[in-house]
């Protein structure tokens, strides 16, 4: 690919009061060895010293560009304000707590330039401790497993017009805005999974993931509830799946209203899927622990 001939990615960074970890973030974008790249650092209403620490950055580097809310619109809003703004053929998001690898954009703009029936590609990744230290590498799944659980994760890149296909984040579905994108996208359009490991995942206990899991399943149900119309690749015994694993994450939580309501669910699309499954727990001996003698 000549760099003349080389397209814009736009990488989207919604923040709030998240400056511990974006300098390393932004770091990632100036490693990068594809360097036709912006970023668009959307400050969702922080309120420490965040838009003074990110005019430094944008002084810096005319890549760089900043809009700053004055009301703070949670997630799927900030990314949406990025989106609206691009000004690239290729969209990513990074989080400011997370990092790309040195390659990322290289090896997913030269896929997707090499693949254009593809509108939307993603890869695995690994997780990092707040540290840096590596945890473990994530491999993607098989986007015909959405639905019953986000197997697509951190690290994509799609093509700018699949907004106009799909739309824009379901604002009032945050915390779970990224998989009910992706349902939309899955249903009109190309996606393909690569086992390319381009991105680093931070865990902390500071994270969304880490603080929110009670609100996510009920999200989940919701998406299910619009989209399974449309979800060509749900079958019976797929949805009753689903269904179960919302119901176990409900129990978890004692939310027994609902536990109740997934399994109900699930017994309605495939019966005979619910008992299977069921006698074969019950039927599975629990794992023995393996004494090595010293």
């Amino acid at each position: 690919m000549s760099q003349s001939a080389s397209p814009l990615v736009s990488i989207v960074m919604p923040t709030y009061n998240g400056k511990k970890y974006m300098a390393e973030a932004i770091q990632s974008c100036f490693d990068q060895t594809y360097p036709h790249w912006e970023l668009v650092i959307v400050d969702d209403a922080s309120t420490d010293d965040s838009p003074e620490y990110i005019a430094r950055y944008v002084a810096m580097d005319d890549r760089i560009r900043s809009i700053r809310h004055e009301a703070n619109k949670k997630l799927p809003g900030a990314l949406n304000t990025g989106v609206r703004n691009m000004k690239g053929a290729y969209y990513t998001w990074l989080s400011d707590d997370d990092l790309l690898r040195p390659n990322a954009l290289a090896f997913m703009v030269n896929y997707m330039e090499t693949h254009p029936d593809v509108d939307l590609m993603f890869t695995d990744y690994s997780e990092i401790d707040t540290e840096g230290k590596p945890i473990r590498r994530i491999t993607v799944g098989d986007p015909q497993e959405l639905g019953i659980h986000n197997v697509i994760g951190v690290c994509h890149l799609r093509r700018k017009e699949v907004f106009d296909k799909v739309g824009y984040y379901a604002e009032d579905l945050f915390l779970a805005e990224d998989l009910d994108i992706w349902v939309r996208s899955m249903i009109q359009c190309k996606i393909m999974p690569v086992h390319e490991d381009l991105f680093l995942y931070r865990q902390h206990p500071r994270s969304l993931t880490s603080t929110q899991q009670k609100r996510v399943y009920p999200l989940h149900a919701e998406i299910l509830r619009r989209h399974l119309p449309q979800m060509y690749w749900m079958t019976p015994e797929k949805t009753a799946y689903a269904y179960l694993r919302l119901a176990k994450r409900a129990f978890r939580f004692r939310d027994y209203g609902r536990t109740l309501q997934y399994i109900a669910t699930a017994i309605r699309y495939s019966p005979t899927f619910v008992v299977t499954k069921s006698f074969k727990k019950a039927l599975t001996p629990p794992e023995v622990a393996q004494v090595h003698p010293s």
